[in-house]
């Protein structure tokens, strides 16, 4: 690749980058957050136990990766607010290729990830495809108002990592099970 082709591709995405947090009239140094319209149809899901309403969604834009780099490129989430009170986090972190997303999810099951600062993890377990894992400390998902999160399912799809963070294993659980878990292929 010529010098000039990867200084355009940096001006474009740049661009759209810039053109995306224009959109959302706020720009800091966490992803964007964005209000979300409220799509009864979801907060009414019948199969749950709880019923979810949507806050916000957000959208952090990544890098140009260079020939041959592997790594996260950018990551939406949405913040969904239970009837109770509680707060449940869906993830969705994109890579550059699956290979990139497995390893990312290795690394963070041996508490090598995420940067900048990995999880410290009490206990894992399998479920199915995903794993369920419980934080010896609470994380943040990175937005600027997140609620402490003490769980968290992920699992990998094509060439991201899905997540859905909870304060608790019971709302993580029940996000998953009424929403994503015919989902959780490798």
């Amino acid at each position: 690749m010529v010098c000039g082709q990867l200084t355009l591709r940096a001006t474009i995405l740049a661009l759209a980058c810039s053109i995306g947090a224009a959109l959302t009239s706020q720009s800091n140094a966490y992803p964007v957050d964005r209000s979300v319209e409220q799509d009864p149809s979801i907060a009414r899901d019948t199969n749950s136990k709880h019923q979810y309403t949507p806050l916000y969604n957000w959208n952090a834009c990544g890098g140009v990766p260079s020939s041959g780099w592997e790594g996260r490129i950018d990551q939406e989430g949405q913040a969904w607010k239970c009837d109770d009170g509680a707060i449940v986090y869906f993830v969705t972190d994109d890579f550059t290729s699956d290979r990139a997303a497995e390893a990312e999810r290795k690394a963070r099951l041996a508490e090598q990830g995420p940067e900048p600062k990995p999880w410290w993890i009490a206990r894992t377990e399998l479920l199915g495809e995903a794993v369920v894992v419980e934080f010896a400390e609470p994380v943040s998902v990175g937005v600027k108002e997140d609620a402490p999160t003490h769980w968290v399912i992920m699992w990998a799809h094509d060439k991201s990592i899905l997540s859905i963070y909870g304060p608790d294993r019971e709302h993580a659980m029940d996000f998953y099970e009424t929403r994503y878990r015919g989902q959780a292929k490798k």
